[in-house]
């Protein structure tokens, strides 16, 4: 089937659904958060995730991330 698009349309494609997978990463975040499903964030980030607050510090991996979210 792939042989019926062009290689210019194929990459469109998965570009397309490359950002329908990064709309559904910030909706299911925003789900979590709003929730209190705390601990499916482990779902959504890798265990070396880092998160960057500025003034406010750095959180570095998943664990630390989840108990300043409690």
């Amino acid at each position: 089937m792939t042989e019926d698009f062009s290689a210019e349309e194929r990459s469109r494609l998965r570009r397309l659904l490359d950002e329908d997978s990064i709309r559904k990463l910030g909706l299911l975040f925003s789900h979590y958060q709003d929730h209190g499903y705390v601990e499916r964030l482990r779902e959504l980030f890798t265990d070396d995730i880092v998160c960057e607050f500025g003034p406010y510090g750095t959180w570095n991996g998943i664990d630390t991330v989840i108990a300043n979210f409690l």
